[in-house]
């Protein structure tokens, strides 16, 4: 565990000095900007990261809501327009499925390649292979951390509407105690998710037993 540390640190400087990492590093922007690498930021609700790649796929929450009345606009017109509507539904899923293996991976081969740097050793030609093989164990990591941010975030989102419609000394307290449980949870999270990370990478655990070993 020792090791990690420096590991975690010379991951991005890694991916800059090895022109074959930047690829790996432009994906595993995506997911380390929207999840634990800005955990922080969005109890502020600041995230500068969280709308770039539905940006890019043109996808947002109010395309979500309008599914429902496209759906039955498209049955309405013809078999056609349905079936152009599940087609281009597929290609998004796709696309967001593609993007989301090609972060796991990024992540994942930037560590490693970390850590042969850490040990002065070559970076091995076949570092994707390598990557891939802790795709699974990493991706439930990732997925863990987010949906415990998600969950804080929500809870916090909560509290902190039902204080502002309570205009008592109470209310205001318990919102600044939620947010500092928030805050810290958050941090936690933020310190844990990577180290978790790298147990599943250098050590080979499974993602419980690396994310206990984490902690």
């Amino acid at each position: 565990m020792s090791l990690y540390l420096p590991i975690l640190k010379s991951a991005w400087w890694t991916a800059l000095r090895e022109r074959r990492l930047w690829g790996f590093a432009l994906f595993a922007g995506f997911l380390i900007g929207s999840g634990f690498g800005t955990a922080i930021v969005q109890v502020s609700g600041a995230d500068p990261t969280q709308d770039i790649l539905p940006n890019i796929l043109n996808v947002n929450a109010g395309s979500v809501s309008r599914i429902g009345p496209l759906w039955a606009q498209a049955v309405a017109t013809g078999p056609g327009a349905a079936a152009a509507l599940v087609a281009y539904g597929i290609v998004i899923l796709a696309m967001l499925l593609a993007i989301l293996w090609f972060a796991v991976v990024g992540v994942n081969a930037l560590v490693l390649a970390a850590e042969r740097r850490a040990r002065t050793a070559a970076i091995p030609r076949d570092l994707r292979r390598r990557a891939q093989e802790r795709f699974w164990p990493a991706l439930a990591i990732h997925c863990i951390a987010k949906a415990v941010t998600v969950t804080l975030l929500a809870a916090w989102g909560a509290v902190l509407t039902v204080s502002a419609f309570t205009d008592t000394p109470s209310a205001t307290i318990r919102g600044i105690v939620t947010f500092i449980i928030t805050a810290m949870l958050l941090t936690i999270i933020h310190i844990v998710t990577p180290y978790a990370i790298a147990n599943v990478l250098l050590d080979r655990r499974g993602a419980v037993p690396a994310i206990r070993e984490a902690f």
